[in-house]
């Protein structure tokens, strides 16, 4: 059976039958019911919605979602309630960026940190809470939370790089060079979403399984299902349907896919990139064995590619595991246990400007030394390069100065040498 999860099925011509799509919730019903029952007037915050008054618009609790229905956005201070399993229907919700606390509409990054509170909003509470006895690292970024305390699509490190990472703040494919304008730029919506169908199958999709992002975690402006080819808005991936709405893979062209063939990025006649297309054709063989009545097949090995179909950073050989460009070929002379490695400070290196100042040191597998040094001050960075400041041991420092390392929490005669957390 073949699995596409990812496909965003848009139908292009809007209908509307007698008893519209679904036979209970008609428009009949819902012209009956309103009639019977008298919808609850809107507060008049939900009318206005301005950045003073504003509310939250949702599906209705009332049948078939007949009326209209909406929360009004609370500010910072104003009273409210937890709901509660078989509780009275709400009428307002503490607004964007704040939480119910003991009655009180509070900041999330102020709020008392509960089991349920999201990852990004705790690291906020905490972070507030250094800050405030002025426990604060250097190059430490404040945890970047969307209003529900999720993380934003992505982190950045100070003047290196900016990578996507998931609602929990786990880095997954997609990363560029350091920008200030990172929110406007980096939305990670492909990454994302295939990051959701890992958690949901529990298993890496193959190449021919999802939607193909940029390396920026995008969608890639050309998408195919099967043989089929299309142009798709980079946003979300769905089809933009230009004057021809698929072609054959073997016809994709400048021609053919005019509104999203780029130079440069897309080849004509191909689809896959290489690790991509060596994948799948070690699939092919797999399958292949399997009709012909053989279980299991040994000895075969898939390469290992990004999202985006090119060669990921880690790859494995007869020696161990080496750091990858995209094309496959070496990226330096790092090398070491493929199990240990991720080459995200040999990937660093690559995409920051070769005249810039700041440079990270990795260690020779291509990882971040687990002690880096800038701006006069030495710290400790956890396995993505972001300053670590996780210290357990109150007679240790989270930053010293260059000549006092061994003070640091994280200290080791060998900086390489840990674990992959």
């Amino acid at each position: 059976m073949r699995l596409f999860v990812l496909l965003l099925v848009i139908c292009t011509k809007s209908y509307t039958s007698a008893d519209d799509v679904n036979i209970l919730c008609s428009s009949t019903f819902c012209s009956d019911y309103t009639e019977k029952n008298n919808c609850r007037e809107l507060p008049d915050s939900c009318k206005i919605q301005n950045s003073t008054y504003n509310g939250l618009m949702l599906p209705s609790p009332d049948p078939c979602n007949c009326c209209q229905y909406c929360l009004v956005n609370l500010k910072e201070n104003d009273f409210c309630a937890e709901g509660e399993d078989g509780g009275l229907v709400p009428d307002s919700i503490c607004g964007p960026g704040l939480t119910c606390d003991g009655g009180v509409c509070k900041k999330m990054s102020l709020a008392q940190v509960k089991d349920n509170t999201p990852e990004c909003a705790k690291a906020a509470a905490d972070y507030e809470k250094r800050k405030a006895e002025g426990n604060i690292g250097t190059m430490e970024m404040p945890p970047n939370c969307d209003d529900s305390g999720f993380y934003k699509p992505y982190k950045c490190n100070l003047g290196q790089t900016c990578s996507c990472v998931d609602k929990d703040g786990k880095r997954i494919f997609g990363e560029i060079p350091y920008t200030s304008n990172a929110d406007s730029i980096l939305k990670c919506a492909c990454s994302r979403k295939y990051q959701d169908a890992f958690n949901f199958f529990e298993r890496h999709l193959h190449p021919n399984e999802h939607f193909r992002c940029t390396e920026s975690g995008d969608y890639d402006t050309i998408q195919c299902i099967g043989d089929w080819c299309m142009c798709t808005d980079a946003s979300d991936g769905a089809p933009t349907f230009p004057s021809r709405s698929s072609v054959n893979i073997s016809d994709i062209s400048s021609t053919t896919l005019k509104d999203c063939f780029q130079e440069g990025v897309h080849e004509e006649g191909k689809y896959y990139y290489p690790c991509a297309e060596k994948y799948l054709q070690v699939l092919a063989e797999i399958n292949s064995y399997k009709k012909e009545g053989f279980s299991e097949v040994f000895e075969v090995e898939f390469p290992s590619c990004s999202l985006d179909g090119k060669y990921a950073p880690v790859q494995k050989n007869e020696d161990g595991g080496y750091c990858a460009n995209p094309d496959g070929t070496p990226m330096g002379d790092y090398k070491g246990d493929a199990t240990e490695m991720n080459c995200n400070c040999a990937k660093t290196l690559l995409l920051i400007p070769e005249e810039a100042n700041e440079k990270p040191e990795c260690c020779s597998n291509g990882n971040f030394n687990r002690i880096q040094c800038r701006r006069g001050k030495c710290y400790c960075v956890d396995f993505d390069g972001y300053q670590d400041v996780k210290n357990t041991d109150a007679t240790k420092e989270i930053e010293v100065d260059a000549d006092s390392i061994e003070q640091l929490f994280c200290y080791e005669m060998d900086m390489c040498v840990y674990k992959n957390q």
